[in-house]
C-alpha cells in the first residue's frame, strides 16, 4: 500500500480488497500518515457496488499551458482548483480530467461549465445549480 499510494491513480481507481476471504471493490476515501515518517497510519476505503453511481474526487490534469497565446505573451496560469467531484458510476470512474489550456487568452478564467467531462461523469457542483432552477 506504501508504494501504490506513491502514485496519483491510487486514489481515483477502483481498488479490489480482500475482506474476510472476499474481494471486495473500494474507493480510498481518506488517509492518515505518520507526522515524518513515510507511512501510512490509516485508510479509510468506500464500498463500491457497479450500478450505483459513486460521489469521489478526481484530480485535474492542466496541459497545453505553454501553447497559450497568454502564457507566451507574459501571462501566468493559476490553478485555484487541482481537483473536483463527481459523480458516476464506478466503470466511469476516469483516472484524471484534462484541462486543455491551449485556447486560454489573457485575463479569461475557465469555470466548471468549461470544463468537458468523460461520457457517464458530471460535476456534482453543476447538479447543483441544476437542482436550484
Amino acid at each position: 500500500v506504501n508504494n501504490s499510494a506513491d502514485f496519483e491513480a491510487f486514489y481515483s481507481h477502483v481498488l479490489e480488497i480482500n475482506l474476510d476471504g472476499k474481494v471486495v471493490e473500494v474507493l480510498v476515501k481518506d488517509m492518515q500518515r505518520h507526522p515524518f515518517k513515510p507511512k501510512i497510519t490509516h485508510i479509510d476505503f468506500q464500498r463500491v457496488i457497479a450500478g450505483q453511481d459513486v460521489h469521489t474526487n478526481v484530480p485535474l490534469h492542466f496541459v497545453n499551458e505553454e501553447k497559450s497565446a497568454a502564457v507566451k505573451a507574459g501571462g501566468i496560469a493559476e490553478h485555484h482548483v487541482t481537483e473536483i467531484e463527481v459523480t458516476c458510476l464506478p466503470k466511469n470512474l476516469p483516472e484524471f480530467i484534462e484541462v486543455d489550456m491551449a485556447g486560454v487568452e489573457m485575463g479569461q478564467t475557465l469555470h466548471l461549465s468549461d470544463l468537458t467531462l468523460p461520457a457517464g461523469v458530471s460535476s456534482v457542483e453543476l447538479a447543483k445549480n441544476d437542482e436550484a432552477h
